[in-house]
């Protein structure tokens, strides 16, 4: 049994988890798992990312269990600047306003108001305003667009803007909290609302832009489905990669 794999096995058991019960939560499937636990398969880096969530372990002790001990350097350094960063934020904070939050994201991350300005498409004058606390009901979609300056930068942005202007609430989290979560819930809420956003002036109904949403996610290309990095099974057998091979080409014989 492979270090990784023995590692995973036994957090499993530790969180009180049978097989089953990982497959759902990291969204791999149970042959899969049982391969890697058992050392037959070493995960990807990408799986490796979703196992640590479902099990509730950091990234970086997966990259170090499964042998890359410079990557999981890298990811701890990653999130200590992170940290650094959100720290900073809340150091520059005068209050907890809306306004002072944007003004601290900004200036933490070295921006100008005019690099603001450029990519929201908003005038300075009412950036300045919204940062001062002039503004005192600020809009979905202007927090929209300002988010996208930073999202590169902060987890969640657009839900932590919401939630500091009272248009959504989430009990179990400060503004600050949603910035670290990386559960995917906030994420997936997240999506949601830059949907609606995004169709703001368009006559569908939220449940017709959920069946949309819905039907591109369930969108492949089954080249990629077929290319040798991917893992396909059929009926929990895995195919291998001579396989795949005969699979694409029958299909190509009828295109």
């Amino acid at each position: 049994m492979s270090e990784i794999g023995d590692f995973i096995k036994r957090i499993r058991i530790e969180n009180e988890m049978n097989i089953t019960d990982l497959a759902r939560l990291s969204g791999i499937s149970r042959p899969y798992l049982s391969q890697i636990e058992s050392g037959k398969r070493n995960p990807s880096n990408d799986l490796l990312y979703k196992l640590s969530k479902a099990l509730g372990v950091s990234y970086s002790v997966m990259l170090e269990k499964a042998g890359d001990k410079e990557l999981a350097k890298a990811v701890k350094n990653s999130r200590s600047n992170y940290d650094d960063l959100i720290n900073r934020i809340v150091d520059l904070q005068k209050n907890d306003s809306l306004g002072e939050f944007i003004r601290a994201i900004r200036i933490a991350l070295n921006y100008s108001i005019d690099d603001v300005a450029k990519t929201t498409g908003l005038p300075v004058s009412v950036l300045k305003s919204i940062e001062s606390n002039k503004e005192t009901e600020i809009d979905k979609e202007t927090l929209y667009r300002i988010s996208l300056h930073f999202e590169k930068d902060l987890l969640n942005i657009f839900t932590a803007l919401l939630q500091l202007a009272g248009h959504v609430e989430l009990p179990d989290h400060s503004y600050i909290d949603i910035l670290y979560d990386n559960s995917g819930s906030i994420e997936e809420s997240q999506k949601v609302e830059e949907m609606l956003i995004q169709h703001r002036f368009s006559n569908k109904s939220y449940i017709e832009l959920l069946q949309e949403q819905e039907r591109k996610s369930n969108t492949f290309h089954l080249e990629k489905v077929l290319s040798n990095d991917s893992e396909v099974y059929y009926e929990d057998v895995l195919l291998t990669n001579e396989e795949k091979d005969k699979i694409k080409k029958f299909i190509m014989h009828f295109l």
